[in-house]
């Protein structure tokens, strides 16, 4: 159970990775952040644990790895929206914490390496599609664009609950998952019964 658990987790982080860069980045012309590239990879962190997690002789290490990715992602997360309350406020003054030029862990030069995924091009908290000039766009495209003109929200016609508190909402549920993958059995047992 524990490790399907973690394989859960993993194909999760891993699906929003590529969801995030497939769907609204190259379909819908959102161009990600600083935090957004810093979120993606806390994602393939927590992937990358998780999928350790799985293996007995290295299982806390992993765990280790995946906890790190999730608080890390949490940080993140709180960071971006911040910056996306702020600049949506009547006062955007004192907004920080976006660069174009990112700093990963261990100084990794993940955007020249993977500058698709990684190579902030956006503006923090500014998560609107920027269809280039000339882009020949499908209808459905274009019913997506105009659905997310106002921004990125799970449900964008309420403006309800932007990427940043979605983010958040991910990382809090895989550490839970993870917290629960790794916890003694006796423990779980003993919590629901």
């Amino acid at each position: 159970m524990r490790v399907k658990i973690l394989w859960l987790v993993a194909i999760f982080c891993l699906f929003l990775v590529v969801f995030a860069h497939e769907f609204f980045q190259k379909f819908l012309f959102m161009r990600p952040c600083e935090q957004c590239v810093y979120i993606r990879l806390d994602f393939l962190i927590i992937a990358l644990g998780a999928f350790f997690g799985t293996i007995k002789f290295i299982r806390f290490f992993g765990g280790v790895i995946a906890i790190f990715g999730a608080i890390s992602g949490i940080n993140h997360s709180l960071i971006l929206n911040k910056i996306h309350t702020a600049l949506h406020s009547e006062l955007p003054f004192g907004v920080s914490g976006c660069n174009t030029e990112p700093s990963f862990i261990f100084n990794l030069n993940l955007h020249k390496i993977a500058p698709s995924l990684f190579m902030p091009t956006g503006e923090c908290g500014s998560d609107s599609p920027a269809v280039p000039s000339g882009a020949n766009i499908s209808k459905m495209q274009e019913f997506f664009i105009n659905l997310y003109e106002n921004g990125w929200y799970l449900a964008p016609k309420w403006e309800f609950l932007n990427m940043a508190q979605c983010t958040l909402i991910a990382f809090i549920t895989c550490i839970v998952l993870i917290f629960w993958a790794f916890l003694p059995k006796k423990l779980v047992f003993r919590a629901f019964f």
